[in-house]
């Protein structure tokens, strides 16, 4: 807020309140906005070596398209250790914005950065070692600088570790909870991870909740399964032994070891296999039992 004191301040050299000072003519905070003064007194203290007037400077520049003259004051703000600048250096050498693209300083600011616990510059830098991006892919370093990410919320960290451990990347191989993973950073607003579940196909070692209807499904043919019952002789035998098989399917399926894919082709090779042994069996009986009383009523 603008007082005596804070001008007399600024007037006298003093870099941390010539930048408060600009910031109080700017917002009218005690006194008139006045935009130019602001401009005034923040400059005086960029020149004087103050980081956040500097960095202030580079976003009113880059603001009005100066990337270049915003580039020179992120430049140095970035070079006394200010960890945001650092991080937006680093995206002005990705896109060449301000100066030449240059993936090399890209990857040295970020990792500067990320050392100094910038979140998205460790996320960022996690990336560059996946991809190779200025520096070796190293997905061990990858996964190192993820983890951080993600534990400190970044939500894009989350999803891409979930991918490293679900596809064995630099880690061991872990789907439960690559998985996991996915779902935590998708509730957590990750679009990566939200597009992933919607089009990941579960594999067979993979366990997953089953919806209800997909649990009925399964269930009403396990009952089916179990209630069949065969008995006529080598025909008898065998309906049994697949009869077996179908209900160990469907103890499975009910548990939800195999996908629906995968269920459905077990249940068709049951139908087209079991189901004619299953009515030549009825036939079989039928016809049993009709010689047996033919040969009964033959006695008298």
């Amino acid at each position: 807020m603008y007082n005596k004191e804070l001008l007399k301040k600024a007037e006298s050299g003093n870099p941390g309140a010539m930048r408060d000072l600009a910031m109080a003519y700017l917002k009218g905070d005690g006194v008139t906005p006045n935009p130019i003064e602001a401009m005034t007194w923040i400059e005086k203290a960029a020149k004087l070596g103050d980081a956040e007037a500097q960095a202030a400077i580079a976003d009113i520049l880059k603001g009005n398209g100066d990337y270049k003259s915003a580039f020179e004051w992120e430049e140095k703000a970035a070079n006394q250790g200010r960890l945001v600048s650092q991080y937006n250096l680093s995206i002005y050498y990705r896109e060449g914005k301000g100066t030449a693209k240059n993936l090399e300083n890209e990857f040295y600011w970020l990792q500067k950065a990320a050392q100094g616990g910038h979140t998205n510059a460790k996320h960022d830098l996690a990336l560059c070692y996946a991809e190779g991006t200025g520096t070796t892919k190293d997905y061990t370093q990858a996964v190192k600088w993820w983890e951080q990410a993600s534990k400190e919320g970044n939500a894009e960290g989350k999803a891409s570790l979930g991918s490293c451990y679900y596809y064995a990347l630099g880690v061991t191989e872990d789907k439960e909870k690559g998985l996991q993973l996915w779902k935590e950073a998708a509730a957590q607003g990750s679009a990566t991870a939200k597009n992933i579940l919607s089009n990941i196909s579960v594999p067979l070692s993979t366990k997953r909740r089953k919806t209800s209807g997909d649990s009925f499904i399964k269930t009403i043919f396990f009952i089916i399964a179990r209630n069949f019952n065969f008995s006529y002789g080598f025909i008898g035998t065998l309906s049994n032994i697949l009869l077996g098989l179908s209900i160990i399917i469907g103890i499975i399926s009910v548990i939800g070891g195999i996908s629906d894919s995968e269920f459905g082709m077990m249940i068709l090779v049951i139908i087209i296999v079991v189901l004619p042994l299953y009515f030549i069996s009825k036939f079989l009986n039928k016809f049993k039992n009709w010689l047996e009383r033919e040969q009964s009523n033959s006695k008298y």
